[in-house]
């Protein structure tokens, strides 16, 4: 449990409660569906055991391919599962004052209506 520790020593963020409170917002869910999603989150956060940066973006290397069942009323139905690789890569794109975008993901898929999507080549640095 390594880069939570350091994420929260370095920024101030604690990922657990940041994810607690992001599912908070989601009123279609119960709040056992909630909990639930939160700990999946977190869980793969946990589970990073190597992070390299550099000018192309990040890349966070875990233990293991984990699969998370999202609740129908996170996404209305429409996303059933999100896959996290044991390897995922993404550049984080600044958007002051406050926002940012994650581009160029690889790693991690999402089950839609049985397919499976992988997001490949996503925002304006792609282009």
């Amino acid at each position: 449990m390594i880069f939570p520790r350091v994420v929260k020593e370095f920024s101030g963020l604690d990922l657990e409660k940041y994810f607690v409170d992001a599912f908070a917002q989601a009123p279609a869910l119960t709040a056992e569906q909630r909990a639930k999603v939160s700990s999946d989150f977190f869980y793969i956060m946990r589970t990073v055991t190597k992070i390299v940066t550099g000018p192309f973006g990040a890349t966070f290397t875990r233990g293991e391919e984990t699969s998370i069942d999202l609740p129908p009323g996170l996404s209305e139905g429409y996303v059933q599962k999100v896959t996290f690789g044991a390897s995922v890569t993404f550049k984080l794109v600044p958007n002051p004052p406050d926002e940012a975008a994650f581009v160029n993901v690889t790693g991690i898929t999402f089950s839609v209506g049985g397919k499976v999507i992988g997001m490949q080549g996503t925002g304006p640095e792609s282009r």
